[in-house]
């Protein structure tokens, strides 16, 4: 997916809007809310609020198990999504 999202000097993401995601439109909207909580960390702050363009990978789960949740950028960590699954299954 890619991301362009307005950010202020201390790293808050303001707004969040998204380029290009594929499948197109499917999940978009927890991107979105994941993009949203992110904070970035300046190597040098600008003067005002700064747009940037994020390319994010997203591991997702599908809609028919999770309602299409982003569990994070790339992939959760192995033993993570283990206590997820198994929470899954016990929800079942």
């Amino acid at each position: 997916m890619q991301m362009l999202s307005r950010v202020d000097r201390d790293g808050r993401t303001q707004s969040t809007t998204v380029r290009y995601s594929s499948p197109a439109g499917r999940h978009d909207a927890a991107a979105l809310a994941y993009t949203a909580r992110t904070v970035v960390e300046w190597i040098e702050p600008p003067e005002t609020t700064a747009c940037i363009q994020r390319t994010q990978v997203f591991c997702v789960e599908d809609a028919a198990r999770d309602r299409t949740a982003v569990l994070h950028p790339v992939c959760e960590p192995q033993r993570e999504r283990q206590r997820r699954e198994r929470r899954l299954n016990r929800a079942r």
